[in-house]
């Protein structure tokens, strides 16, 4: 997909990364998505574009985001490089001004604190900007 930066006047491609949309079950609950299992969205380094994320959760819940591959992380040791913090069924959408490049991957968990370990009673859906 190719995208037009309005703020600087650069066209690149990006890519959607999908595997956060979950899928709905006849009793109307989402059975994928994000959660404490951290989500390997890259294996090496790579610009961070932006995100779109929807908590289905009737509580906050926060995505921790960090720039290292899956396998480096242990959710609850590994300090994440940020966290977002989510409202109850609300949702948060950002493209950063400045993409993100550095650290050696990029992967995601959702629990229901900054920096903890308890996943999410609802997963986290939404898509990753990066290219």
């Amino acid at each position: 997909m190719a995208a037009y930066n309005l703020r600087t006047c650069e066209e690149y491609s990006i890519q959607s990364y999908n595997a956060l949309i979950g899928t709905v079950d006849a009793n109307g609950n989402l059975n994928t998505g994000l959660t404490s299992t951290v989500r390997q969205i890259a294996g090496t380094q790579t610009t961070f574009l932006g995100f779109i994320l929807h908590n289905n959760a009737a509580t906050r819940h926060w995505v921790q985001v960090f720039f290292r591959p899956a396998n480096q992380v242990v959710l609850g040791t590994t300090a994440p490089d940020f966290t977002i913090a989510v409202g109850a069924s609300g949702d948060v959408a950002w493209d950063f001004y400045h993409p993100i490049r550095q650290g050696t991957g990029l992967s995601l968990a959702c629990t229901t604190t900054e920096i903890g370990t308890t996943t999410a009673t609802t997963a986290m859906t939404g898509s990753i900007y990066y290219k």
